[in-house]
């Protein structure tokens, strides 16, 4: 899976970067591949029938891409309708769609193709990724505290959630 991440990371950037140049974001952030580690405890943290498999890892390639307001976050949906499948669409930019840490974004997940493998006519078959549309606001408050903040909390949450455990209120 990382290995196959690696190959379609190029196409990946370029549909991120012809989205943003269309849809005038103000930041651009390609995330590196996720980590053998993080890749390892999303799915072995999991506490559905998907618990342990790789296949519910939709974001081992993802992007995020900045805009000052909700019309630049819809001309990029409408953009990237046209640049790849959709796969997925989550809308957490109200309050109540949050996620547990408080971010809030459109995320969406597109399943690109990848390129041939030169002279052997085999293609990389394809790759969900995930694409974040953010507000300009949610993007200041992204510094690296606040990063190592919400690592640690969401992984509190995701070792009781997998124990069976109640979350506290």
């Amino acid at each position: 899976l990382v290995h196959r991440a690696h190959r379609f990371l190029k196409r990946f950037s370029l549909l991120v970067f012809n989205v943003a140049d269309e849809t005038a974001a103000v930041d651009v952030v390609i995330a590196s591949v996720k980590g053998l580690y993080r890749i390892v405890e999303k799915a072995a943290l999991r506490h559905d029938d998907r618990q342990g498999s790789c296949e519910c890892i939709l974001d081992i390639l993802r992007a995020r891409l900045v805009y000052n307001n909700d019309a630049g976050i819809g001309r990029a949906l409408d953009s990237v309708g046209r640049c790849a499948t959709v796969v997925r669409v989550k809308e957490r930019l109200a309050d109540a769609s949050r996620t547990p840490e408080g971010w809030g974004d459109v995320l969406v997940n597109l399943l690109i193709d990848g390129e041939e493998d030169e002279g052997s006519g085999v293609g990389y078959s394809q790759l969900i990724v995930e694409l974040q549309l953010v507000r300009q606001e949610m993007n200041e408050v992204n510094d690296s505290d606040s990063l190592q903040q919400l690592v640690t909390f969401r992984g509190i949450r995701e070792l009781i959630t997998a124990s069976g455990l109640a979350l506290p209120r």
